[in-house]
């Protein structure tokens, strides 16, 4: 009797451990969202230094293209800071999350750069060639431009990274 009890008390914890291992192993969606989000960041940082003059650079602003620098290194804190957070990156344990993670990154890259290409060929329709002069209605060349976030799939998973009130990050 007492050889049973200790074995189904074995078998009870084993079936336990590897249920809670197996439910621990994947990637949640949050994990998955912060590594898309990180790759939509590190995109954009890759992007933004290799494009400075296609998108009339003589009219934008320093301190708009400072700006941006720093919203995408707060975005590249703020998700990477979770991601090491939950120990998806760090945890020897969960390689199938980190490998989750690091697809979303790379799709979250490939989606900034669709999006930009989008974006671009959107704001030359709008505002023209570089030197060309600007629009004289300014609000309705920025809402055209806004609609174009809209019109592709990749602006519009792009466009919710940079919202700030995802939770848990």
């Amino acid at each position: 009797m007492r050889f049973r009890t200790t074995a189904l008390i074995v078998i009870f914890a084993v079936a336990t451990c590897a249920r809670a291992h197996a439910q621990t192993s994947g990637a949640t969606d949050n994990e998955l969202y912060a590594g898309y989000c990180m790759g939509v960041a590190r995109g954009a940082e890759q992007t933004g230094a290799s494009n400075q003059q296609s998108v009339r650079d003589r009219r934008q602003d320093q301190s708009m293209r400072t700006l941006g620098a720093v919203m995408r290194q707060q975005m590249i804190g703020r998700f990477s800071g979770y991601l090491l957070g939950t120990g998806v990156l760090t945890d020897p344990l969960r390689t199938d999350a980190a490998i989750g993670v690091m697809v979303g990154m790379n799709s979250g890259q490939s989606d900034e750069q669709q999006c930009t290409a989008t974006m671009a060929a959107c704001y030359y329709s709008i505002y023209g060639p570089p030197g060309a002069p600007l629009p004289k209605d300014s609000r309705a060349a920025a809402e055209n431009l806004g609609a174009c976030n809209t019109r592709d799939a990749a602006c519009i998973r792009v466009v919710r990274c940079l919202r700030t009130d995802n939770l848990p990050f």
